[in-house]
């Protein structure tokens, strides 16, 4: 999963409301245990953007900062 976020994905209404008025504890803003991600195989690519595909392998991307990521999972 790439994001340009710097952080795994998280409860936005919980994060804005709560978390801000200093209600919510830290453990209830990610949506996701790491364990989920882990579990399941999948990587976070945090804190990054993606600036190609390519279309014919559906399989390859180029991010902003020049580097390559090529899985089996789509881009």
């Amino acid at each position: 999963m790439i994001s340009a976020d710097d952080s795994p994905p998280c409860d936005r209404p919980n994060l804005s409301k709560d978390f801000l008025a200093g209600t919510a504890p830290d453990d209830w803003i990610p949506l996701r245990a790491p364990e989920f991600y882990a579990e399941r195989r999948i990587d976070l690519v945090l804190d990054s953007r993606v600036s190609s595909i390519d279309v014919q392998q559906r399989s390859a991307c180029t991010l902003e900062d020049g580097s390559a990521v090529s899985r089996s999972a789509r881009c």
